[in-house]
């Protein structure tokens, strides 16, 4: 659990945040890569059919990657709260500047975006992206609002202008959970408790906050003993599971077994092998420690709140002076989503800023300033 373990765990970060954007352009441009309508795929996509069939998904696969975005925050949360003894006010207070100001403004890049895409009649036809950006009341005002109080308290999704946020909301309460946890003398078991009310709202949900459980109990329990033959093991399952999909024929024993759910449940606990895998492997932390991948560790947060925004513009764009080639779309948009996250990163680093302010605030004597 040194510092140094936290510099893979930021690349393990990076590599999901773009899963998560190779997802949704696969939902734009290869759609049966996922094929969720569980259509019969025909002899014209026989490629996509082939991958979607194959246990090589979990390069696309968003929901998995979304798990280990939440197993990782419980592992660093615990970390954290167990040594610090800031009142849980701020703590809160702290953990909703650090969501809350990205998340204002990536909605207010939606709405820019939106703005543009509209103004300049961009929109050229029914895909994914356009169907599921639906900004009722566009505004700055109401970008704000969804952005600073819809997308952290709306456990069931505030995803109007960037439906990514749907993350936050769970991001919050998890953490929530954790800080008062730590608060009790048996912070597992309080955890436990505290994570089982969240079953009244949806799997979904309930599945998330169990994740932020998992990370406590790794950092709480488990061994971490390195152990690079089972851990290696450990992470070819975990992304065999990640490439989960209903109608996928490699996945059809664990669908006869649990029917709808396999795409949840095996995602799910793909995002628990995969990130426990990795802390018990010391060749891959060593990969992972590569330059470029802590570079992409970086952007993640920036890259999952932005691409949205970047696929919304210049999927638009190219449809609009009729450039039609999915493969290169795909791969432009890409590396887009990568570069335009670079701009993003200040904002980034103000909400770090901000919420380490509150914290030292807090330990600060009456009528003393702060550096």
């Amino acid at each position: 659990m040194a510092n140094k373990k936290l510099v893979y765990l930021d690349s393990i970060r990076g590599l999901a945040s773009f899963a998560v954007v190779l997802s949704h352009l696969a939902l734009m441009y290869f759609p049966f890569l996922h094929n969720f309508s569980n259509a019969p795929i025909t002899d014209d996509h026989a490629v996509q059919r082939w991958i979607h069939n194959s246990p090589f998904g979990f390069f696309y696969s968003g929901t998995a990657a979304v798990y280990i975005f939440f197993v990782m925050s419980g592992i660093v949360l615990s970390l954290s709260s167990a040594r610090n003894h800031y009142p849980l006010a701020k703590n809160i207070l702290s953990r909703y500047a650090r969501l809350a100001i990205p998340a204002i403004a990536s909605c207010l890049l939606a709405y820019i975006v939106f703005t543009i895409v509209r103004e300049f009649n961009l929109q050229q036809a029914s895909n994914f992206i356009n169907n599921e950006t639906k900004i009722r009341e566009p505004g700055l005002v109401n970008a704000i609002y969804f952005g600073a109080v819809k997308a952290i308290v709306n456990l069931r999704g505030a995803i109007q202008y960037n439906p990514v946020l749907w993350t936050m909301a769970i991001e919050f309460y998890g953490s929530l959970l954790i800080f008062i946890a730590y608060k009790t003398r048996k912070p597992l078991l309080t955890m436990s408790l505290l994570t089982l009310l969240f079953l009244a709202i949806n799997l979904h949900v309930f599945l998330g906050m169990l994740s932020f459980l998992v990370g406590m109990a790794i950092k709480e329990r488990m061994p971490l003993t390195e152990n690079n033959k089972i851990s290696s093991l450990m992470i070819i399952v975990g992304l065999y599971f990640a490439g989960a999909h209903i109608s996928s024929g490699s996945y059809a024993l664990f669908t006869s077994v649990l029917g709808n759910n396999v795409y949840e449940a095996l995602n799910f606990l793909a995002g628990i092998m995969i990130v426990w895998g990795v802390m018990l492997n010391g060749y891959v932390q060593s990969w992972l420690s590569s330059k470029a991948l802590v570079k992409l560790g970086e952007l993640s947060f920036p890259l999952y709140l932005t691409h949205w925004s970047v696929i919304l513009l210049f999927a638009n764009l190219f449809d609009r002076f009729n450039f039609h080639h999915p493969l290169a779309e795909t791969l432009m948009i890409a590396l887009l989503s990568v570069l335009f996250s670079v701009f993003f990163v200040r904002i980034d680093q103000i909400s770090i800023r901000i919420s380490g302010l509150i914290k030292r605030y807090s330990r600060a004597a009456p009528g003393r300033s702060i550096r």
